[in-house]
Formats: structure tokens, C-alpha cells, sequence
């Protein structure tokens, strides 16, 4: 979807799992041929060292890992990574992560929130649909402003509205209405809750918990 718009010029795919790369030709009815576009190059490779040990530096890095309680994965949850992934980002760059709010207790999820509006200084929250569990923080070094023209022209252009119509999204309104938290609504709803870090390990030890007090 991100390499659909004409204003991105390349796309660095960072994937781990071989077997997710092969899974791909599963899915070209609905996901562009991916493997086949020139703008993608793929690295086979753990996020988070990615990051780390390059030195290449990013308009808009997208974190989607899986759930933060699996270990590896939770490592993409701490402040030490996001720190790695600002420091990837070009001055105006923004960091985007996805963050689960389902099976996790409103300690773990303040947590990652609060983590995260850590080391970015202006965050933002999007939910991914009306009423949705699944949520996106939006990380940048200077504010953000939700600019309703400027997403007007966006939606005129039919390629990027085809892939926003794909998630619902079908005016510019429509992704106004989804934001959750600005960066002082953040710092309210996330203020007294511990961070997430490599140390602590709050998150990853934490939330197995939840998941099973939240079934029971």
C-alpha cells in the first residue's frame, strides 16, 4: 500500500521470517505484487539491528510488530528502540508504531504510550478504525498539524484514495475523526505509568498476565 503512492521513492521492507517473504505470492490478488516493484528492496534481517546498525536516515519509518509480550518482539516496545528509530529519522521524519490495546491492562498500555512520548516530543494517537482495540502512535521531533486541505489534495489523487478506501477511510474527515490523543491528551492519559524498557522488561513480563486474567 505504501509503495502504491506516488510520492514514496523507495520502500525498505525489513522482515525477519523467511517464510513470511515466500507466504507473499499468497497474497498478490490484494497486495500490489510487492516482490515485483522497483521501488521495494527487501532486507532479510531483524528490525531492530537494521536500525541499529545502519546509518541511513528516513522521512517515515513504520514499526509493525507483532504482540509486545512475545520475546524479540517485545524489544520493539522499549525506549531504547524507539531511541534507535529517532535517531534514523530525518529532522522532519516521522516514527509510526502500532499498539495493541486488547488483552493488555490499562498499565501496559499507558506504559507503551508513555514510552514512546519519551523520546518523540510530539506523539500522536490514531485508532485504526471506529471502536478499534488496534491503535497508531504517531512519533515526530516537530508538531504536526492534521492540515484538512492538505489531505483533500492527498484523497485527490486516486491511487493513494484506493488504498485509503481499502481501510475506510474515504474523505479526509474520515481520518480526522479516527484521532484518538494529541501530544497533551498523551501526556494526561499515559502521566505516573512506568517505561517500557530493555532493563525492566514491563512490558514482555507483564502482559502475558493480562492476556490470561483478560480470558479467565
Amino acid at each position: 500500500a505504501i509503495a502504491e503512492s506516488p510520492q514514496v521513492a523507495q520502500v525498505d521492507v525489513v522482515e525477519l521470517e523467511p517464510a513470511i517473504i515466500t507466504a507473499s505470492a499468497f497474497f498478490e490478488p490484494v497486495n500490489h505484487r510487492p516482490l515485483s516493484n522497483p521501488k521495494l528492496r527487501l532486507i532479510t534481517d531483524d528490525g531492530r539491528n537494521f536500525l541499529q546498525a545502519g546509518s541511513e536516515r528516513y522521512d517515515v519509518i513504520i514499526n509493525e510488530p507483532s504482540n509486545p509480550w512475545i520475546t524479540g518482539v517485545s524489544n520493539l516496545f522499549t525506549r531504547e528502540y524507539f531511541a534507535i528509530g529517532r535517531r534514523r529519522l530525518r529532522d522532519d521524519g516521522i516514527f509510526c508504531t502500532w499498539a495493541q490495546m486488547y488483552e493488555l491492562s490499562p498499565r501496559h498500555i499507558k506504559s507503551i504510550y508513555r514510552t514512546f512520548a519519551a523520546v518523540f516530543p510530539h506523539v500522536y494517537a490514531f485508532s485504526a478504525e471506529a471502536l478499534s482495540s488496534d491503535t497508531f502512535l504517531i512519533g515526530a521531533n516537530r508538531p504536526l498539524t492534521l492540515d484538512v486541505r492538505r489531505l483533500r489534495r492527498a484523497f485527490s489523487n486516486r491511487r493513494l484514495a484506493a488504498e485509503l478506501g481499502r481501510a475506510n477511510l474515504r474523505t479526509p474527515d474520515d481520518l480526522v475523526a479516527l484521532t484518538l490523543l494529541g501530544p497533551q491528551e498523551n501526556h494526561a492519559y499515559s502521566m505516573g505509568t512506568e517505561i517500557n524498557t530493555d532493563d525492566n522488561a514491563l512490558v514482555e513480563f507483564g502482559a502475558p498476565r493480562d492476556m490470561f486474567n483478560h480470558k479467565r
